[in-house]
Parts: structure tokens; sequence; C-alpha cells
């Protein structure tokens, strides 16, 4: 008959006329407890050494385990904790997926369509707008994604604006800065200078364009002069 315990740096030596090894596992023989020596071999062979373990396990322990009903709950938990080494030894190795690595490369604003930086401007100039006149102009399929004009509502202009004119005044303009193409969906970001009354104004409107001309993105921001993608 045999029990068995769980401990660290134990040895295995004979089962039939195999010589097996495992880590963490150490036998006993009910009639004299004496450990049944175990060899740590080299780590390439472990697989099948877990295997034979198994074998003999089945073939020579586990008949006589079942017997012993004072035992049974050793018994389950030596069975459970065969079968998670198994498991662990088998697992394949996680598939590494690589990230996404998005760039931005700066545009001189003199090659940049002027269709495309007319529509920019347009889009987000009527958008700041709407703190100094009260009339919201909503997106229309063909000027913006579903994205954005679901997002741009009337009761979210109104809160933003009312914080706007209380800290900078009035909208003035806007004014070209920068523009940058992106390999995210081939997009086009023009970054703007918010004016207002106030010279404490330090805001940016950002303007991304997809590949078919419509809003992307719109996004108002403090002013930095180094660009990061938001």
């Amino acid at each position: 008959m045999v029990r068995y315990s769980l401990f660290s740096g134990i040895k295995l030596k004979t089962c039939g006329e195999q010589k097996l090894s495992i880590n963490y596992l150490e036998f006993y023989t009910l009639n004299t407890f004496e450990p049944l020596e175990i060899e740590w071999e080299s780590m390439p062979f472990y697989k099948t050494r877990l295997n034979q373990l198994w074998q003999c396990f089945i073939t020579v322990y586990l008949p006589n385990l079942l017997l012993n009903k004072t035992t049974a709950m050793k018994n389950k938990i030596l069975i459970l904790s065969l079968l998670l080494i198994l498991l662990i030894g088998c697992k394949s190795k996680p598939v590494y997926v690589a990230p996404v690595i998005i760039e931005n490369t700066k545009v001189p604003i003199s090659e940049v369509d002027a269709n495309q930086k007319k529509k920019a401007y347009d889009l987000g100039k009527r958008i700041l707008m709407i703190c100094n006149t009260s009339k919201f102009i909503p997106f229309k399929d063909n000027e913006a994604t579903p994205s954005v004009i679901q997002n741009t509502t009337l009761e979210k202009h109104s809160k933003v604006c009312l914080k706007f004119r209380a800290r900078y005044g009035s909208f003035i303009d806007i004014k070209l800065m920068e523009v940058y193409k992106s390999s995210a969906g081939n997009e086009t970001i023009f970054r703007y200078k918010a004016l207002y009354e106030h010279s404490n104004a330090n805001k940016e409107l950002r303007v991304t364009l997809n590949e078919e001309n419509k809003v992307s993105s719109l996004k108002t921001m403090e002013w930095m002069d180094l660009f990061q993608h938001k």
C-alpha cells in the first residue's frame, strides 16, 4: 500500500523496473515508511518522465490506493495533484501578440490638399461657433462618422460653452498650426489653436479626417507644442 505527501526537492527511484523523475512529490510504502528515492533529471525529458510516472501510477499504485477507504481523501488529492502536474507540463506556450504601433508623420501645411484643409477648418470652426451663436447644426452623414455624429450633441456643447465663455470669453477663430498623417486608418490630423477673447486661453482643437474625408475625431484640449497622439 502507498501513501503520498507533497514536499519540495524530492526523489523517486523506481516504479517496477523503470527509473522515473518528477519534482515536488514523495512516495512512501505503508509497511516501511521509507521514501522511494527521486532524482531530478534534465528538463528536456520531463514530459516523458511525467508520462512514465502516470502509467506507473495507473497500473501499480492506483489499485492499491483505492482499496484503502481510510485514505480516500488523500487518494483524491494525489490523483488531482498528478493531473494538475500533467496539465501544467503539457500546456502550450502563450501566444505573443505584438502591439500595434501607430506612427504619425508631420506633413508641411503647404502640401496638404486644399479641400481637406477647408473641410477641417469649416467643420471645426462651426463647432466652436456654437458658443457664440447658440445655434447647433448636427453633422451630416457625409461630414462625420456615425460615432462622431452620435457624440456631438447640443447638451454636451452647452456644458462646454458655459465653461469656456466664463474662462476665455467669446470665441474668435481657429489657426492651423500642424498637420500629421497617421498610420491608423490613413487619417489626417489637423491641430488648430483656438483663439478667444481673453489672452489666457491656450486651447487646441484637434480635427481628424479619415480616408473618406469624414470627421472621425473632434477634441478640445490644452495646447502643447509637443504633439501627442490622443
